[in-house]
């Protein structure tokens, strides 16, 4: 993806800080609507996820039971119950629902190791929770909303399932 590879420069010099404040910043927005996101999650709560974008030199390590998330460099040493790897727009698409996250494991779009339990859970909060990324970060009446639509739609080109081979 063009936008992407011109933004990898950019995220390789900002620092990790800044990042971090942002990430929070949209997790903070989301469970403001979605209290009770984590909930579901029963024993799985505990858990530490890690997401891993294959096109973004970054990792982002989510704690339910801490409703915190952290920002790492992709090389750096990190534990996690569970990871789930693929590309941004397919990461995007399994927080939104837009993407049916069965379809993108057995099409390989997505490589999940560790604890499968977990992450179906978390799946299962997610698709429970009809999460619209644009709106519940940038905002209904924003002016960047025009620009955040057409950045996610560029990062999930197609919202239908993707093909078996």
């Amino acid at each position: 993806m063009k936008i992407l590879s011109m933004l990898e420069f950019p995220i390789i010099v900002t620092p990790l800080s800044v990042i971090q404040i942002a990430v929070r910043a949209m997790l903070a927005r989301i469970l403001a609507t979605h209290p009770n996101l984590f909930e579901r999650l029963g024993e799985h709560g505990k858990a530490k996820f890690c997401f891993s974008p294959t096109d973004v030199p970054l990792r982002f390590l989510v704690q339910p039971s801490a409703k915190s998330v952290t920002v790492v460099r992709r090389h750096s040493q990190h534990v996690a119950d569970a990871t789930v790897e693929g590309s941004l727009g397919d990461l995007l698409g399994l927080l939104t629902g837009d993407f049916d996250g069965d379809t993108l494991f057995f099409s390989r779009a997505i490589t999940i190791m560790g604890d499968m339990e977990a992450v179906l859970a978390l799946r299962n909060a997610l698709d429970d929770a009809d999460i619209n990324l644009v709106d519940e970060v940038i905002g209904k009446h924003s002016p960047l909303r025009p620009f955040a639509q057409a950045l996610l739609t560029h990062l999930m080109p197609s919202k239908g399932e993707p093909g078996w081979n």
